[in-house]
């Protein structure tokens, strides 16, 4: 698995493109409100409220544009983090499950034919230094677990649902 690092973050990690023209669009609304603040209380009375108006406007404006960029901001680092946690979950099961597979290989074996019934096909990957495979299979994770997956009817149409099956390989032996 490979961490982001020092490398460019992926585009779902990084800050929306127009958080530059919302901040300049924020800075114009600034300029705005505080321009016809000042021309109201230079304004004779009768004409303040076309002002107090205009104030009003552009601080509405420069309030959802302010919460649009704090969202902006905030969302890519909140995934940044998520995504950091969740590799390191990956890396701590993945160590889990090469200590499991040391321990029983015969029971390991038979839990990845139970998990593609039809086998995998494995081909090497050119990778400088290391020798990596690339594996390919189509996985049946419901026959492990004792369930199978269907379609059945509904009153709303038809939709995928769980059937309970009566036996299911010992998972348990694997983890022992």
């Amino acid at each position: 698995m490979r961490a982001w690092g020092d490398e460019a973050r992926p585009p779902h990690l990084a800050a929306p493109p127009e958080i530059e023209a919302w901040e300049r669009e924020a800075a114009r609304l600034r300029a705005d409100v505080d321009k016809f603040a000042e021309l109201a209380l230079e304004a004779p009375a009768e004409a303040r409220g076309v002002f107090f108006t205009k104030v009003g406007e552009r601080q509405k404006e420069l309030t959802a544009l302010e919460a649009r960029l704090r969202t902006a901001k905030t969302v890519p680092a909140a995934m940044d983090l998520e995504v950091r946690r969740l590799e390191t979950e990956a890396r701590r099961r993945l160590e889990e499950l090469r200590e499991s597979i040391g321990r029983n290989p015969i029971e390991a074996r038979r839990f990845i034919q139970e998990l593609f019934p039809n086998g995998l096909t494995a081909s090497p990957l050119p990778t400088p230094g290391e020798r990596r495979m690339r594996l390919i299979g189509v996985s049946a994770p419901g026959r492990l677990f004792g369930i199978e997956l269907g379609n059945s009817a509904s009153p709303a149409g038809s939709h995928s649902c769980c059937f309970p099956r009566s036996t299911s390989p010992p998972l348990e032996r694997l983890a022992a």
